[in-house]
């Protein structure tokens, strides 16, 4: 699911000729068997990011990346929410702060300062 590239109902729409609200409502309640498992439909029509180079990422890849960094990081010494978008946007991706934690959040994992005091306990 991470490299998949971004599409919105409305580009479907504009190709099929007909309004954003009826892709909605064609895909709403509906599943997609893939090699990953079931899926729900609505999750191919995810939002972006715009890379430096002008491509776009998915919210999801862009998700997973945060949480692999968290996931090596050093537990002594975590990464803050600015410390992480800072790598992002080394990396070309534009994010802001608020985004990640916004993505952290939705991920359950906590900040840095609950991380910090989890490893030193």
């Amino acid at each position: 699911m991470e490299a998949l590239r971004p599409l919105t109902m409305q580009q479907v729409a504009d190709v099929v000729g007909v309004h954003g609200t009826t892709v909605s409502r064609t895909v709403r309640d509906k599943y997609m068997s893939t090699p990953f498992g079931t899926v729900e439909m609505r999750r191919f029509f995810a939002g972006g990011l715009s890379t430096e180079s002008g491509e776009t990422v998915t919210n999801t890849s862009v998700q997973h990346m945060v949480r692999d960094m968290i996931a090596a990081e050093d537990p002594r010494n975590p990464l803050s929410d600015d410390r992480i978008a800072a790598i992002l946007t080394e990396k070309g991706i534009k994010i802001a702060r608020r985004t990640v934690a916004k993505y952290r959040i939705a991920q359950n994992i906590p900040g840095a300062i609950e991380r910090r005091a989890a490893a030193t306990a």
